[in-house]
């Protein structure tokens, strides 16, 4: 399993996640860094991030380039594992991190067993599922109805753009903001016990 982090932060900031799916489900998870880029929206200011955003709103205006160095980072990330082919593979990212994990199924010529986006949003429009090698890959999206940073109908818009292009889509809302929350960690566990169980 692969869980990508949010803007700002670092792999560390599911650290505490690890053992919730590590020790239960016994899965490697890798949690990889971000490097420290300029973001626009923040004057400048180098943060760790995925890729560079330019402008928020309706629909997020990014670095494409940037945003296609971090899924070839993740591609080669799995590819060189000791345990690729062998074992499935889970791609999961919280905010930016999980925009990127939504971009990595939906580009990358990998099979994965399932994709956690939460608190996230959809950057490229999606290919249809019937022409997608992961057309039938399981997908969990999680949000915040009251998240200030992406706002919860940006991210109910990006399940449904998904959705009606044939990919399973599972959508979950929670009374929360911007974060992870105990009920939402359950469920987690309990799909992943669904994708291993397949």
């Amino acid at each position: 399993m692969i869980m990508l982090h949010g803007l700002g932060a670092d792999g560390h900031d599911f650290i505490d996640l690890v053992p919730e799916f590590s020790q239960q489900f016994n899965l490697k998870v890798l949690l990889p860094h971000a490097p420290a880029q300029a973001l626009t929206i923040a004057g400048g200011e180098k943060l760790p991030s995925w890729y560079d955003i330019l402008a928020t709103g309706d629909k997020r205006i990014i670095n494409q380039e940037q945003l296609k160095t971090s899924t070839q980072r993740v591609h080669d990330l799995i590819i060189h594992d000791p345990a690729y082919g062998a074992t499935p593979v889970i791609i999961a990212g919280f905010s930016q991190g999980g925009a990127v994990a939504l971009e990595c199924l939906m580009t990358l010529p990998i099979r994965f067993a399932g994709c956690l986006a939460m608190s996230t949003y959809l950057i490229n429009p999606p290919v249809p599922a019937t022409a997608h090698q992961n057309g039938d890959c399981p997908i969990l999206m999680q949000h915040g109805l009251q998240d200030p940073v992406v706002n919860y109908a940006l991210g109910q818009r990006s399940a449904e753009q998904i959705q009606k292009q044939g990919f399973r889509v599972q959508w979950e809302s929670y009374p929360m903001q911007h974060q992870v929350c105990l009920p939402q960690i359950k469920a987690i566990q309990s799909w992943i016990s669904s994708l291993l169980s397949l």
